[in-house]
């Protein structure tokens, strides 16, 4: 379910599911280093919670494979090794041609309109700028 006015962001529905997001976003974003310790009564704390919603959802990003759970140690922010960032990159790309292959099928004028003025844009941008990737990607998003 999506948030009202906000499409692509979905709400938390339970305390679990927005103590996982929370977590998840500290991982994603770095704020949580591969291999930091969880600690369930921190957490808990943290979140205004018991240690029963903190546990499933460490166990959701556990089968996600954010985090690993070992066995009388708790619970780690996972340390992904070569060959595991290895094979998420091909899963990307493999992902990442198949919706290319699915818009340009299904692209309007419209689109091809739009997507050549954010070029022209982003050119002009770093032209005058320099290619502050950064900025120039904020801006064409913007215009999309």
């Amino acid at each position: 379910m999506s948030a009202p006015g906000r499409p692509g962001r979905e709400v938390a529905k339970t305390l679990t599911d927005r103590i996982r997001r929370a977590v998840e976003r500290d991982i994603v974003s770095g704020k949580l280093a591969p291999g930091t310790k969880l600690d369930e009564d921190s957490l808990a704390t943290r979140h205004g919670a018991s240690r029963t919603p903190v546990r499933e959802a460490l166990q959701h990003l556990a089968s996600q494979g954010l985090i690993e759970l070992r066995m009388h140690a708790g619970a780690f922010v996972a340390a992904p090794t070569v060959v595991d960032l290895a094979e998420m990159f091909e899963a990307m790309a493999f992902l990442e041609a198949a919706c290319a292959a699915l818009a340009a099928r299904r692209h309007t004028a419209e689109d091809r309109r739009r997507l050549a003025a954010a070029h022209d844009a982003a050119v002009i941008i770093c032209y005058l700028q320099g290619p502050n990737v950064r900025e120039v990607g904020d801006f064409v998003l913007r215009l999309l």
